[in-house]
C-alpha cells in the first residue's frame, strides 16, 4: 500500500495546484428602462343631464392630461375636433354634458414614454347595460347608462353591488358574468362570457436570507406566465424565480431590486435593502516562498469523484501538525471544514461527497502560515 501511495505522489508531483475561484462578475446588462405607461380610463352614469366623471386607471402613469372634445364641421366641410375642456394631472375628470350625443375623451400619459387612449362616450336618456373586464387591474368597467344600482354575479360563486367592482379571479379560464341594473321599478339584465388569460399583475414581492457573503432570494408569485430579473446593486444581475448572489466587496447593505414580468400585464418591481451580515472572506494568501513543495504534496483520487462516494485524499506533510482542511465550491462558498492531525510523511484521509453537487471544487490545507491547494471535480451519478 505504501509503495502505491509513493507512486501516486511521484506521478502527480508536478501537477499545478488549483486556485480558489471567487464569484465571477457576470456581464452588465443594458440599463433597465422604465416600462412604458398604459393609458386607460372608464366612466359611469352617462345619462343626459348628469355630470359624468372619468376615472384614471392607467398603469405607470405619474403625469397625465385629459381632453374632452366634440367633432364639429370646420372650414371646407372637414371635421374639426373642438376642445370642450382640458385638465392636467387630475386622477378624476368630471364634465357636465348638456344633451345627448357622442363625445370623445382622450387621456395622455407621460413617464419617459408617451401613451394615449381616446374613447367615445354616447350620452343618452335610455337605460342600457354595458361592461367589460380590465384583466390587469382586476376591475369590471361599467359603461351602463341611466342606472341607479347594480347587482353582479361573477360566475365563480361571488357577487357584488358595487358600480365598478374590483374582483380578482383565483384562476385563469372562461367565466359567465351576469349584470343586473335597476332604475326605479325598471330593471335590465346582461349576461356575458369573459376570458381571464392571467390572474392580474405579477406580485413583485420577494423573500431573502443571508449567509455570510451570499444572499438567497425567492420570488413569491410563481405563476407560469411570470419571469424574474434581479439587479444586485453591484453592477451584476440574475434571472429566475429562485437564485442567489455572492457579494465580494466589504460588509455593506445592498438595495436589491426584483423586476417581475407578466407576459399579459407587463412589469412590476420592488426593492429591499439586504445587509450582508459578515465580512467577506478574502482569498487565502499564496503559500510563503519557503514552503517546500517537493515534500508537501496534496493528491485527490479519484478525480473526478462521484456525488455518491467520497474523496480519498493523500497529503505528504513536511512537519507533524494539525492541518485545517477546507473545501470550497466554484463561487467561493465553503462546503467543508475540519482539522486533521498528520504525521510527517504520507497521510490518508476521506471526505464524503454525498452533499456535493456536480461542479468544480478546491481543497485548501493550512498549517500555520503555509497553504496548499488542489482542484477536483464532482459529477452526478445515476
Amino acid at each position: 500500500m505504501k509503495l502505491f501511495k509513493h507512486i501516486v505522489f511521484i506521478t502527480l508531483l508536478f501537477n499545478a495546484t488549483g486556485i480558489v475561484s471567487q464569484n465571477k462578475r457576470v456581464p452588465t446588462p443594458p440599463p433597465i428602462e422604465n416600462p412604458p405607461p398604459q393609458a386607460h380610463f372608464s366612466w359611469i352614469n352617462d345619462c343626459s343631464g348628469d355630470t359624468i366623471c372619468f376615472y384614471n386607471q392607467s398603469i405607470l402613469c405619474p403625469t397625465y392630461t385629459w381632453t374632452v372634445f366634440i367633432d364639429t364641421i370646420g372650414l371646407f366641410g372637414f371635421p374639426h375636433p373642438k376642445v370642450l375642456k382640458k385638465t392636467v394631472n387630475d386622477s378624476v375628470n368630471c364634465f357636465h354634458f348638456n344633451g345627448v350625443g357622442t363625445f370623445s375623451i382622450t387621456l395622455t400619459c407621460y413617464d419617459n414614454h408617451l401613451d394615449s387612449l381616446t374613447q367615445s362616450i354616447h350620452i343618452d336618456s335610455l337605460m342600457t347595460l354595458s361592461f367589460y373586464y380590465f384583466n390587469c387591474r382586476d376591475v369590471f368597467i361599467n359603461q351602463s347608462t341611466c342606472i341607479s344600482s347594480f347587482y353582479w354575479d361573477f360566475g365563480d360563486g361571488l357577487t357584488s353591488n358595487a358600480v365598478s367592482p374590483i374582483h380578482k379571479y383565483a384562476d385563469t379560464g372562461y367565466y359567465h358574468v351576469t349584470l343586473i341594473g335597476y332604475n326605479g321599478i325598471k330593471s335590465d339584465t346582461l349576461k356575458r362570457q369573459i376570458h381571464i388569460p392571467s390572474v392580474g399583475f405579477v406580485n413583485p414581492a420577494f423573500t431573502y436570507t443571508v449567509s455570510h457573503d451570499t444572499a438567497f432570494v425567492h420570488g413569491i408569485d410563481s405563476s407560469p406566465n411570470n419571469s424574474f430579473n434581479w439587479t444586485w446593486a453591484d453592477g451584476t444581475y440574475s434571472t429566475g424565480e429562485d437564485t442567489f448572489h455572492v457579494y465580494k466587496d466589504s460588509t455593506a447593505a445592498y438595495n436589491v431590486t426584483l423586476f417581475a414580468i407578466n407576459s399579459v400585464c407587463g412589469a412590476a418591481s420592488s426593492s429591499d435593502s439586504i445587509k450582508i451580515s459578515h465580512s467577506i472572506k478574502t482569498p487565502a494568501p499564496k503559500p510563503p516562498p519557503d514552503l517546500d513543495f517537493s515534500n508537501s504534496i496534496l493528491t485527490i483520487v479519484p478525480n473526478p469523484v462521484s456525488t455518491s462516494g467520497y474523496i480519498d485524499a493523500f497529503f505528504n506533510a513536511y512537519t507533524p501538525d494539525n492541518y485545517l482542511t477546507q473545501v470550497y465550491n466554484a463561487i467561493g462558498q465553503k462546503m467543508f471544514e475540519e482539522y486533521f492531525s498528520f504525521d510527517s510523511g504520507i497521510n490518508e484521509f476521506k471526505i464524503s461527497t454525498v452533499n456535493f453537487s456536480s461542479g468544480v471544487y478546491i481543497m485548501v490545507m493550512q498549517a500555520g502560515n503555509s497553504y496548499i491547494r488542489r482542484k477536483f471535480y464532482v459529477i452526478n451519478t445515476p
